[in-house]
């Protein structure tokens, strides 16, 4: 009998332990989901502001742990302008970003595999760049983004989208924001994306398949770009090595070049930037904010 009622008050604990919810410095919840890896929950927008960078890790007590979701509704109904989603994050909820009106940018980190049903409905994009991770996103992710002019795909295999009502670009009652869009795709993939039959990604403005090659791309995979406060770490998983680097301005003008794979960047105004990586085996370029 006591050591029935043991077990039961250690899974008791365990289940305690898992449903653990902190806030961090920066007025993002966090809910403990498993082994020093926690879901983004709520943020206090009143205290944290309409700039949201989401880190990678974060520490409560004596634990450091990872960020990998971001949960259904997180983030709904505030007034952001920009988010940056670390490459830590895995899925992005139901709902995450809902009802930001004034949300006009979104950096998606580089090991996201699905986006939620309505994760960025009603926001004020122009341009969303989805990393190659990305296999799944929900219905109407990006419906009443009436500005959205530019989709940039980087996966060689088509994501899986909703067609017809609630697309995940539009909804039947403001016939699809498709036709308003320019989606840009990985060279040779024209077929998988619009015109093979079953193909999802039909009815947008224009298609046009960039002049990256399918090497590049896969290059793309293997090199993650880690963006903290005052830095930017080009980690490659694979045989490519850096060769150098160039930083410009949305503008075009060229800010910052050099060889490290540790790049600061404390000393840049903040902004959005363009990365422009040179390696033995291709070329990479990624936007990034600061």
């Amino acid at each position: 009998m006591k050591k029935s009622l043991l077990i039961l008050m250690a899974l008791f604990i365990t289940i305690i332990g898992h449903s653990q919810t902190f806030t961090d410095a920066n007025f993002i919840e966090y809910t403990v989901s498993g082994t020093n890896t926690v879901e983004v929950t709520g943020y206090d927008f009143a205290n944290g502001g309409s700039d949201v960078a989401i880190p990678a890790t974060v520490d409560n007590a004596t634990t450091t742990y990872s960020v990998t979701a971001i949960g259904t509704t997180a983030f709904q109904n505030n007034d952001l302008t920009s988010v940056i989603i670390p490459d830590s994050v895995l899925t992005i909820g139901v709902g995450a970003f809902v009802q930001n009106y004034n949300l006009d940018n979104v950096i998606i980190g580089n090991n996201v595999t699905s986006i939620g049903d309505a994760a960025f409905r009603y926001a004020a994009l122009t341009s969303i760049t989805i990393p190659a991770s990305v296999t799944y996103m929900g219905f109407a992710v990006f419906t009443e983004n009436l500005s959205l002019t530019d989709v940039f795909s980087e996966s060689a295999t088509p994501p899986t989208i909703i067609t017809g009502t609630n697309d995940t670009f539009g909804s039947s009652t403001i016939n699809s924001l498709r036709s308003g869009i320019h989606l840009h795709i990985p060279a040779g993939t024209m077929g998988a994306y619009v015109t093979d039959a079953g193909a999802l990604w039909t009815g947008f403005m224009s298609v046009t398949e960039n002049a990256l090659s399918i090497s590049d791309f896969e290059l793309a995979n293997e090199v993650k770009v880690v963006t903290t406060l005052d830095a930017l770490k080009i980690i490659s998983t694979g045989i490519a090595r850096l060769e150098n680097y160039t930083i410009y301005s949305i503008t075009g003008a060229k800010v910052k070049k050099g060889t490290n794979s540790t790049i600061a960047i404390d000393a840049l105004s903040s902004g959005i930037y363009i990365l422009e990586l040179n390696f033995d085996t291709g070329k990479l370029t990624k936007k990034f904010a600061k």
